[in-house]
């Protein structure tokens, strides 16, 4: 299982320009074959600035206790605020008010792991959203086949911990509904795909500044 996602749940193949070729595949041929396909990565912000991070459990397969984006799925059917708004309540717990989300972009990524099955070759077409979530810490009910810990930390602080893999103290929340907070480090971080999540970090940056100096014409 990757992300509670299951090795037979079906996939769209996309070509090397990231379009539907009409076949679909289980995840874990597509996997095997090192197939393009669709996936959205989702960015939950504070009005005051600062992203969530969700470290992944223990149990994950290719990247086991390592950050990640707030919530992530495979791109299927429906309305992309609907399939936001779903993997957001699916990682941080179904009562989650989740704002309208506002697309950052779309990301090509594309990693190798080798499992005791063989290699996986993950190569997706990532299409990252931003959103507002307020709930505090304390009140998400985080679903441990999904998420381990969710973090709060401001973007520019998010962004050199992505870069450089510097020292980010953070506070932060478990699926065992305990305080976790933690001294983020290099070790932290996805063994792999680092690049695509700090463009996406730039563009929540970037969107963030921009909705500053909006206000600041107002």
């Amino acid at each position: 299982m990757i992300d509670g996602v299951g090795p037979d749940e079906p996939v769209v193949v996309l070509d090397e320009a990231g379009v539907p070729t009409g076949e679909s595949l289980p995840l874990v041929e597509a996997l095997a074959r090192g197939a393009w396909h669709g996936a959205i990565a989702v960015w939950g912000v504070r009005d005051s600035g600062e992203v969530l991070l969700s470290r992944l459990p223990r149990e994950h397969v290719l990247e086991p206790s390592r950050l990640a984006p707030t919530a992530t799925a495979l791109a299927g059917l429906g309305s992309p605020a609907e399939a936001v708004t779903a993997a957001v309540r699916t990682w941080l717990g179904g009562p989650v008010q989740v704002g309208e989300p506002r697309y950052l972009g779309s990301f090509r990524s594309e990693r190798r792991y080798s499992t005791g099955s063989g290699d996986t070759i993950v190569r997706q077409q990532q299409d990252a959203y931003l959103v507002q979530i307020e709930d505090p810490l304390e009140e998400l009910s985080l679903h441990p086949k999904y998420v381990d810990t969710v973090y709060e930390l401001p973007a520019a602080r998010a962004i050199a911990l992505m870069e450089t893999g510097g020292h980010a103290p953070a506070p932060g929340f478990d699926a065992m509904g305990r305080v976790s907070n933690a001294l983020l480090v290099e070790a932290d971080l996805p063994s792999q795909g680092r690049a695509a999540l700090l463009e996406q970090l730039l563009a929540v940056a970037a969107s963030l500044d921009d909705d500053v100096a909006g206000a600041g014409h107002e």
